[in-house]
């Protein structure tokens, strides 16, 4: 009787830990990302000056990038966001750029390094914008990837490099 009792006891403690390990190597589900709602609603001046409503970039993978002229990594990131642009933007990637800075240095930072994709300016709304869509740091640069169904499909807070910004685009052509 104690030896059934001292291997049931075995076994048990087995199943037990078996189930404890199975359990902690299960990946926890993944928690929704942000809401992209506040983007889809915004109504943003274009560089020029026009309003232009961010719903018309719906139906498209849609990379929105948070930056500013005085931000060193938000400069850096950029060759490679264009690089991007240009390769897949006939496949409907489109990037967008926020500026989080006064109207004046945005305009004179792009009359020097001219981008080919569409910059926005924050104004007042823009850090609001930025946290509403997931940078709870309010840290720059901060990029948010929409697919094309208008989903959140993956952030960074940070510099974005070239090759994992690509590898994260890929699969949501």
């Amino acid at each position: 009787m104690k030896r059934t009792y001292l291997i049931g006891t075995a076994i048990g403690f087995i199943l037990l830990m078996g189930l404890t390990w199975f359990i902690a190597k299960t990946p926890a589900p993944k928690a929704d990302g942000p809401d992209t709602a506040a983007f889809w609603g915004a109504t943003l001046p274009y560089t020029q000056g026009k309003q232009q409503p961010m719903a018309q970039h719906r139906g498209k993978v849609v990379v929105v990038n948070f930056w500013a002229p005085w931000c060193p990594p938000c400069r850096a990131e950029m060759p490679g966001f264009m690089a991007l642009q240009a390769k897949y933007g006939k496949d409907g990637v489109q990037f967008i750029g926020i500026a989080l800075d006064a109207p004046e240095n945005v305009q004179r930072f792009l009359t020097a390094k001219p981008t080919n994709y569409p910059i926005y300016l924050g104004e007042n709304g823009g850090s609001q914008l930025s946290a509403a869509l997931g940078n709870k740091a309010s840290a720059l640069p901060y990029t948010l990837v929409i697919d094309r169904r208008g989903a959140a499909a993956g952030s960074r807070v940070g510099m974005f490099d070239e090759a994992s910004l690509e590898n994260l685009l890929r699969p949501l052509l």
